[in-house]
């Protein structure tokens, strides 16, 4: 899954998920009652902003759900803001058979 998101949350471009351009990051995850529970849309776009701040761009972990109630972890690569943009890219994928269980809070750099 790859992704296109403004730094106000907005989102711009997403391949995947065309219906959700010009929807914010945080109203979808909030409006999601069962992705709710596990990570705010607040604290999801906190840390995708921390991880594409971070030199080089950032990865970050943090818990899903499927619609199905399945809960696994998926991992987002952010790229370092696009030159003179408030822009970033991010590319996303599942880690199958995984708990739900890592922090959003925390960006890391070390994949």
């Amino acid at each position: 899954m790859v992704f296109v998101v403004a730094f106000n949350g907005t989102i711009l471009s997403g391949a995947e998920f065309p219906s959700f351009v010009g929807r914010s990051v945080q109203e979808l995850i909030d409006s999601n009652l069962q992705l709710g529970n596990l990570i705010s849309g607040d604290e999801y776009h906190e840390c995708s902003k921390k991880a594409a701040m971070t030199p080089g761009g950032g990865w970050m972990e943090y818990p899903w759900i499927t619609p199905d109630g399945m809960e696994f972890t998926k991992v987002s690569y952010l790229s370092q803001p696009i030159a003179n943009t408030d822009v970033y890219i991010g590319s996303g994928y599942e880690l199958p058979n995984t708990a739900a269980s890592i922090s959003p809070s925390t960006a890391t750099t070390d994949h």
